[in-house]
C-alpha cells in the first residue's frame, strides 16, 4: 500500500549531502586550504615568513609547535577539501579534520578573532553532517561500493 514503510526500507538517497560536501570542500579548498597549503610550504621550503606562526604564538604555542600545527593543519585541511569534493574517503577525512577546526576554533578564540572562529565551526557542523549522512551518491565512494556489491553478486552466480 502507498505510503506504508517499516523501518527496515531503504530510506531514499540523500539529496541536499551532495551540494554540501562538494560546496563546503570547494570553499574550503579556495578560501582556507590552497592558501594555507601554498604559505606552508613556502614557509617550510624558502624559510619565508607565515602570519599563521605569530597567531599560534599569540595561542600560546611555541614557535616550533606553531610551525609543525600549522603545517599539520594545512596539509589536513586540503586533503579534506579534495576528499569533499570528489567524495572519496569522506568520513575518514571528515573525522581526521574535526580536531583540526576544534584546533583552530581554540586558537581564534585565544587571539581575538570571531570571524574566523565562525568559520571553524560551520567546517565542524558540515564535517559532523558528513561523517553522520556518508558522501551521498554522486561519489567516488559510491562507485567504489557498487563495484563491490557488483562483484559480490558475480561470486554468487558463478
Amino acid at each position: 500500500m502507498p505510503g506504508d514503510s517499516s523501518p527496515f526500507d531503504t530510506p531514499p538517497p540523500i539529496i541536499g549531502i551532495i551540494p554540501l560536501r562538494i560546496g563546503a570542500g570547494a570553499l574550503l579548498l579556495y578560501m582556507h586550504a590552497w592558501q594555507g597549503a601554498t604559505l606552508a610550504w613556502q614557509h617550510v621550503w624558502n624559510q619565508q615568513a607565515w602570519d599563521l606562526i605569530a597567531t599560534m604564538e599569540k595561542a600560546g604555542f611555541s614557535p616550533l609547535m606553531g610551525k609543525i600545527f600549522g603545517a599539520a593543519a594545512a596539509v589536513i585541511a586540503a586533503f579534506t577539501a579534495v576528499s569533499w569534493i570528489l567524495g572519496f574517503v569522506t568520513r575518514f577525512s571528515s573525522v581526521v579534520f574535526m580536531p583540526v577546526v576544534l584546533g583552530a576554533l581554540w586558537v581564534c578564540n585565544k587571539t581575538d578573532l570571531p570571524f574566523r572562529a565562525e568559520a571553524a565551526v560551520l567546517y565542524f557542523l558540515v564535517a559532523v553532517t558528513l561523517l553522520v549522512n556518508g558522501s551521498g551518491w554522486l561519489a567516488v565512494d559510491t562507485l567504489f561500493s557498487l563495484r563491490q556489491e557488483q562483484k559480490k553478486s558475480d561470486r554468487i552466480f558463478l
